[in-house]
């Protein structure tokens, strides 16, 4: 699909995970927890990212990836931590195919 070129992948990898994460976001928006499901899933993806691309050839993708996957990890840390005290009484669960759809 790629034509090899490191740009295209990188943007790829950056820009792939961003609009599932987006539209997750969107679907989860307003429920109980949602902040929690959305930083479990992008710690998850940060650390494929910080594994995965550490003996890469492309020194390119291998810093660029690494160091949004790096930021990403401290983001679904506090996105995690901190979804668990925005619970109110007005909110609902997560819808059961968002969690199905996730992965869960």
């Amino acid at each position: 699909m790629l034509l090899r070129d490191e740009a295209q992948q990188t943007l790829a990898l950056l820009l792939v995970p961003a609009w599932f994460f987006s539209e997750l976001a969107f679907r989860m928006g307003g429920h109980i927890g949602a902040d929690v499901y959305l930083g479990r899933a992008l710690f998850v993806w940060a650390v494929l990212y910080l594994t995965f691309f550490l003996g890469s050839r492309q020194r390119i993708a291998q810093g660029i990836l690494f160091a949004s996957a790096a930021v990403t990890a401290v983001v679904g840390l506090v996105l995690t931590l901190d979804g668990w005290v925005s619970w109110s009484g007005t909110q609902t669960f997560v819808p059961f195919s968002t969690r199905v759809w996730r992965g869960l």
